[in-house]
């Protein structure tokens, strides 16, 4: 049964019970097959293999019995079972469904491919309490319970490790290549799920439920489109509390898959953008590539630092050390400044021609002196100001890493988290000693591009952040609070006269500029109550792309010039549009915004503002509730931040004042029924200032 979950506004759908669908005592497997090269005859033979203890049913109208099993020969006699997986075509699969949910089955996998989603769904729809994985899914995994109940490449090995990821894709191959490495590399996976085209359970369903499993320390997903986005924010949320990383692959990164959101800011935000900030900021990291999603898999684990790390790293190759430096640098990761005791130990270790700072180039001393590594790494290690440790070796990694016994002592005194950067072809790796490694803190990167990425893994330095936050306070959800309504709905046509716009700029704690409305009334006497110079153009929320249509007139520095260009934008667009001559607002140009996304529904968007939006596209988003730190947080990663923060002398902008606003803007919105509030500019004045409101735009 799907409950619901209410959030002030917000209504978010809290997903299935899902424990039989992973803990079946009965499976049937409808469309078994005597050939086990065949996908019906696939799924029969993992479950044996697998050493699946429960009931395993046969379906199959030609055979009685099927790979050593007593078969049925239809799903009418059947009867109830724990668990259906639907080995059989489109038609077929319509076919049995509603027979088997009529006998009290309720728990569904079905390969089948085609546009049978509407059917599936229509079917469904009387049985609340149905879980159908699929169509279109290759299956699912829940290896403690030795359910391996799919057919793909990935399950054919003598043993499947248990270990603490989980994996929900919509790919069921792109799930089967994660998997397969991790069980290559003996992480091991606790639960693999298939959700394919999704006509029921989705991710989001998917992620709740490995949360509730102790033993699930790391959840990755492959997303090719949300459903119930708002869920899986509320389940990615309660991960972070957790100390669980959820790790996240989108799709659509190309123009051809882009979707924008429907929304004036859409139209310079790509629904990518949207999804990875939004993800982003309830504390999932998000990764391009699917070997980054292996390895983040892999890497991901409990704790790690508090900060965003700052690094020590040495090295035997000079090369080495400049790619290990030019890599920090372009994942803005400070190489630390060593402490005077870690220089004079470097200095009295290290030939008098070597550079004992950071990173400190150990030279081919060590062919010589095999202890020189170990202690300089030892000196580096316990450096206060370090807080993660880059080693590099030559193409004698391995060699130099021996039994591990250097290194992993090394780890233990420090605490600190350590990455060994090695030059050794694939072949030699050693998957038993990076597991040993890995246990202790220690991960082995290949490739020096690479080690700031990871480190940035291992530190799970935004998690890491949230759950600090989180542990100060004792609210339900500390980091994301709830948002209350506080007023009656506002509909569009209440924030069109400049008066309303002026009462919205009041509520959100913003200023607006002295203003005079020209609006076929006497009003040029009114101009010599102005300090020049100003802007006239429309009313903002009559008129859209004023800018590009030359409607708006800046810099005027009298009434004549004033009254000139009220002539010129009235014979453009008519009598009936009232025109504003404001007084000019100076300092930096903010959009904030207030929208209901199509995906992730109630997101809040800041980033740079003014004409210039969608050139820049300089624009990060936030799901609706969130709080002070967040917004803080998230308007750093704009490129607008470093105006905010004070450009060439000029003074810092007052940031409290716009981050206000972007907290009460929330709960404006929610409460006005409007599907968009866009404040573009929000021009914020130096500290102490505070911001305008020069435009609003409502829909």
């Amino acid at each position: 049964m799907m409950h619901e979950m209410t959030r002030g506004a917000v209504t978010i759908p809290a997903g299935k019970d899902l424990g039989r669908l992973f803990r079946p005592e009965t499976v049937a497997v409808v469309g078994a097959s005597t050939d086990p090269g065949r996908i019906g005859g696939r799924v029969l033979r993992n479950l044996t293999k697998h050493g699946y203890a429960g009931e395993i049913i046969p379906v199959n109208p030609r055979s009685r019995t099927v790979q050593g099993r007593r078969a049925v020969r239809s799903v009418d006699s059947l009867g109830r079972v724990d668990l259906a997986v639907i080995a059989v075509n489109s038609q077929l699969t319509l076919d049995v469904l509603p027979v088997m949910l009529s006998t009290g089955t309720r728990n569904f996998v079905a390969f089948a491919s085609g546009d049978i989603n509407d059917e599936i769904s229509r079917i469904l729809q009387s049985y609340d309490d149905a879980c159908f994985v699929g169509p279109n899914s290759n299956g699912i995994w829940s290896v403690e319970h030795r359910l391996i109940a799919s057919f793909g490449g990935e399950a054919e090995r003598d043993h499947i490790e248990d270990g603490p990821v989980a994996i929900v894709s919509h790919s069921g191959s792109l799930g089967g290549a994660v998997a397969r490495r991790l069980e290559d590399e003996q992480i091991g996976i606790r639960y693999l799920v298939s959700s394919g085209n999704e006509a029921d359970l989705s991710v989001s369903d998917f992620v709740g439920y490995f949360l509730r499993d102790p033993a699930v320390r790391v959840i990755g997903a492959y997303v090719e489109g949300v459903k119930h986005g708002e869920m899986l924010l509320d389940a990615i949320a309660t991960a972070t509390r957790r100390g669980i990383q959820v790790v996240v692959q989108l799709s659509g990164r190309s123009a051809v898959a882009r979707r924008t959101t429907v929304s004036h800011t859409g139209k310079a935000l790509s629904s990518q953008a949207v999804s990875r900030a939004v993800l982003v900021n309830r504390g999932a990291l998000v990764v391009e590539t699917t070997a980054d999603l292996i390895d983040a898999c892999r890497y991901s684990s409990p704790g790690g630092t508090p900060q965003i790390p700052t690094l020590g790293a040495l090295g035997i190759s000079g090369g080495m050390l400049a790619s290990i430096a030019d890599a920090c640098d372009e994942a803005d990761l400070a190489l630390a400044e060593f402490s005077t005791d870690t220089l004079a130990g470097l200095q009295a270790l290290l030939p008098g021609y070597a550079r004992p700072g950071n990173p400190a180039d150990v030279t081919g001393a060590v062919l010589e002196r095999a202890d020189l590594l170990a202690k300089c790494a030892s000196l580096v290690a316990a450096d206060p100001f370090v807080d993660a440790v880059i080693v590099g070796l030559d193409n004698k990694g391995y060699e130099r890493i021996g039994d591990g016994g250097w290194i992993l002592a090394i780890a233990r005194a420090s605490r600190k988290p350590i990455a060994l950067v090695l030059w050794d072809s694939p072949e030699r790796r050693d998957v038993e000693m990076e597991r040993k490694l890995l246990s202790a803190g220690i991960v082995v990167v290949s490739e020096p591009s690479s080690v700031a990425k990871v480190l940035r893994w291992v530190c799970r330095t935004h998690h890491a952040q949230l759950v600090a936050a989180a542990a100060k306070s004792k609210s339900r959800h500390p980091s994301f609070p709830t948002v209350l309504r506080t007023a009656e709905p506002t509909s569009p046509s209440e924030l069109k006269s400049w008066e309303k716009q002026a009462e919205l700029a009041d509520s959100l704690g913003l200023r607006t500029p002295r203003t005079v409305v020209a609006d076929g009334q006497t009003w040029g006497s009114l101009l010599s109550d102005l300090t020049y110079p100003v802007v006239v153009k429309p009313l903002p929320a009559l008129v859209q792309h004023k800018s590009d249509r030359g409607l708006v007139h800046l810099w005027l520095r009298d009434s004549a010039a004033a009254e000139r260009a009220v002539d010129e934008v009235c014979r453009t667009i008519g009598p009936e549009i009232p025109i504003l001559i404001q007084e000019m607002a100076e300092g930096v140009e903010v959009l904030l915004s207030a929208s209901h996304d199509v995906d992730w529904g109630p997101i809040l968007t800041l980033g740079f503002g003014g004409a210039l939006v969608e050139a820049l596209k300089d624009l990060t988003s936030l799901p609706i509730p969130t709080d002070r730190e967040s917004i803080l947080r998230a308007l750093r990663t704009t490129r607008v931040w470093v105006l905010l923060s004070g450009y060439r002398g000029r003074p810092r902008a007052d940031v409290d004042a716009l981050v206000d606003a972007a907290v009460k803007l929330q709960d404006v919105f929610l409460a006005s029924g409007l599907r968009e509030i866009e404040l573009n500019p929000v021009i914020v004045g130096s500290g102490g200032e505070g911001a305008w409101i020069v435009d609003v735009l409502t829909s």
